[in-house]
């Protein structure tokens, strides 16, 4: 039979239909809440406003706490006339140690023949509390990361149904009277606080709760040890534990007691048979799957995994870190690429160049600028392109955006094709001419310089669409692009998109790298320009020096603080990226990063954020341009590890100055004033090497730091 537990508040409306057996009403006016000095606040005016199917059943139970909501019950003067001869009793709840919880038969109503359990009134209560307060987690899409370390399909958070001062009150009055009297309590986690602070109210006692989960055997002990300085060695010890899935923690606390320990779980989480020492108030069932050696289960596959806390026991998305290192097979991936780069001085950094668009005529900016104008005189480069383009169906028509790379897009294409018809686009409109020639053609060739951000394709695919669409055979389309260099892989796929075709993808490039969209360079000079008024006289010549060299395209030495001097050999010999000159050992180390990054996961992937592994890479990548590629262009998100914070803040500030590469530690300076690094450790670090010399960059530095910690 169906047993109800209803809250005055409209909030809580849960029904057991399995425990029961006769149909029970079990009602809370929560009378807590109100004034009891007007007769339309009464008891009975609360259960007349249920709905007279909700009153219709074999009992009634009217829940509150105190002698004072006894009074209020016996002496109600609506509550006869209300449920007539309807069985009705009240659950009172004991403000004191000596009156526990119990039913109570009403002289004025009539007397059940019958009384359920107290345990199931006690079920359904707890039940439905921590349903109506969120303490219950299950979602189909997710499944959870116990603190125990199992995996399971929700978890039941006892600290999430403590918000409600009256929720507090009612599941205290089903733990007291479980407590051993004049003893002392110790909890299972902090979470649940207010409820031993409450429990402490009613029967005085001695209590603490555990630091974290899974506490070691040791910290219980200590814990043990504390409390009975407090109170009297010997003392009672009621354990009490808020949610227990596994049993592993009150095993663990029944045997350093030698089973003298009163273990008192609120809720137990294991499977129907599981057998949980000591006394449990309500069960809730929870699937839990078993982790292999790689930290997965059966589960793992169909449902993203939410890690849950072991210090808060919170729901943690986006808290586990996981710190991904910057490898061989990242650095050599775009080897070849980067040499012909290299050897024709095709890149360049903090550059603006020309961008036509519409008609109109525009400046880009660029933190890194590849110039494909040069990258296509590179032999073993323009192969792979002309190899790429003769995999093409060859094309009547190529449509060419009119820029001024245009002329060597066009060169490229007719070493391959030497017949189609070539129009130079102003826009991604299509003018009457072109318009004209794509109606004639049977196949269609769009081909551009680079891909970055991919509007110059996509407009003009959708361009050719709406000239032909009212064709009954339009031409056919391939596009093609010397280099795709976007900043995101999404980028690169909401271009492709538009280029499907029953035939699969028809959009192709010559190479593919990955270079940030913002401008690490613009943003050093932003942050000088808006702390300048703020520095000292000796580090605004310096600031102002720097800024000026942001008026144009840098060239080595371009970090911060380095000199010519200091430089020497700006090749970064046997390097896993390979020879390269100091730019473009920048800029590859930025797209490899960028990949990398690329492919991170965040906290909707099962809670999990993937972290650049900075660590690594300072120890790794000693020669200042690549870990200064990965702290300029990485943001503070893709580097911070907080698990990893203080760790990294002991590296930085054991770093040997003397033995440091020029200008790592300005660079580590200006990561810091974006505290991308911790700030205190640099500032130590520069206070180190000041002691060395003097040098106004690391002052500048210094002084930026200061001010940006306020």
């Amino acid at each position: 039979m169906p047993i109800a537990y209803r809250r005055n508040d409209g909030l809580t409306d849960h029904v057991r239909a399995d425990l029961a057996e006769q149909s029970i009403l079990l009602f809370d006016p929560v009378m807590e809440r109100y004034a009891r000095t007007s007769a339309s606040e009464s008891i009975g005016d609360r259960v007349r406003a249920l709905d007279p199917a909700v009153r219709d059943v074999d009992l009634v139970v009217l829940r509150g706490s105190g002698e004072a909501f006894l009074h209020e019950v016996q002496a109600d003067a609506i509550l006869p006339k209300v449920l007539a001869d309807k069985p009705t009793v009240a659950l009172v709840g004991g403000d004191v140690p000596d009156r526990p919880i119990a039913p109570v038969r009403l002289p004025t109503l009539r007397a059940p023949e019958k009384m359920p359990p107290a345990e199931i009134l006690r079920q359904v209560e707890i039940e439905g509390i921590c349903i109506r307060s969120g303490a219950l987690f299950k979602n189909p899409h997710f499944h959870y990361q116990l603190p125990s370390g199992l995996h399971a399909e929700g978890f039941i958070r006892l600290g999430d149904a403590l918000h409600d001062p009256v929720d507090i009150t009612r599941i205290a009055d089903w733990v007291l009277p479980i407590l051993a009297r004049d003893g002392l309590l110790l909890a299972d986690t902090g979470s649940i606080l207010s409820l031993i602070q409450e429990i402490a109210r009613r029967m005085p006692v001695s209590f603490d709760c555990l630091e974290r989960y899974p506490p070691n055997r040791v910290g219980i002990e200590r814990r043990i040890e504390d409390l009975r300085r407090r109170g009297k060695m010997n003392e009672p010890l009621n354990f009490l534990v808020s949610v227990t899935s596994s049993g592993r923690l009150l095993s663990l606390v029944e045997e350093i007691t030698q089973g003298q320990a009163n273990l008192v779980t609120v809720v137990d989480a294991s499977m129907v048979g599981s057998k949980t020492p000591g006394h449990v108030l309500a069960r809730m069932p929870i699937q839990r799957w078993a982790v292999n050696d790689r930290g997965s289960c059966s589960e793992c596959a169909n449902r993203q995994l939410m890690p849950i806390a072991a210090h808060s026991y919170e729901c943690s998305p986006g808290l586990n870190w996981h710190p991904t290192a910057l490898v061989h097979t990242n650095a050599v991936a775009d080897r070849p690429f980067w040499q012909a780069v290299d050897a024709t001085g095709a890149v360049s950094l903090h550059v603006s160049r020309p961008h036509f668009r519409d008609g109109q005529s525009r400046r880009r900016h660029f933190g890194v600028f590849l110039d494909i104008q040069k990258l296509v005189r590179h032999e073993e480069f323009r192969e792979a392109c002309r190899e790429k383009l003769r995999r093409l169906r060859p094309p009547d028509l190529v449509l060419i955006p009119n820029h001024e790379c245009a002329r060597v897009v066009e060169r490229l294409i007719k070493e391959i094709f030497s017949a189609p018809a070539v129009h130079f686009l102003d826009s991604a409109r299509l003018d009457e001419n072109a318009r004209s020639a794509v109606r004639s053609a049977s196949h269609v060739l769009i081909a551009d310089d680079a891909i970055v951000s991919g509007a110059t394709l996509s407009g003009l695919r959708v361009a050719v669409y709406r000239a032909t669409q009212d064709m009954a055979c339009p031409p056919t389309l391939h596009a093609f692009a010397i280099v795709a260099r976007p900043a995101q892989e999404s980028d690169l796929k909401a271009v492709m998109r538009p280029y499907r075709s029953d035939e699969g993808n028809q959009l192709t490039y010559g190479a593919k790298v990955y270079l940030p969209e913002a401008c690490p360079w613009c943003e050093e000079k932003e942050l000088l320009g808006r702390v300048f008024d703020h520095l000292s006289e000796e580090s605004k010549g310096v600031a102002n020096e720097r800024i000026q060299r942001f008026d144009g395209p840098l060239t080595a030495p371009f970090l911060l603080g380095l000199r010519h001097e200091q430089v020497g050999n700006v090749v970064t010999r046997r390097s896993f990226f390979g020879d390269l000159s100091h730019v473009t050992a920048f800029a590859s180390c930025a797209s490899a990063v960028q990949a990398l990054r690329n492919g991170f996961r965040t906290y909707q992937s099962g809670g999990i954020v993937d972290v650049v592994d900075l660590p690594m890479v300072l120890e790794a990548y000693f020669e200042t341009v690549f870990p200064s590629a990965v702290l300029r262009t990485s943001d503070r998100a893709q580097l911070w590890n907080p698990n990893k914070h203080n760790e990294l803040g002991r590296d930085i500030e054991r770093i040997d100055i003397a033995q440091a590469y020029p200008g790592m530690v300005t660079e580590l300076a200006l990561a810091a004033a974006f505290n991308k690094v911790p700030q205190n450790a640099v500032l130590r670090l520069i206070d180190r090497a000041l002691t060395s010399g003097h040098d106004p960059h690391l002052v500048l530095m210094k002084e930026v730091i200061n001010l940006n910690l306020g």
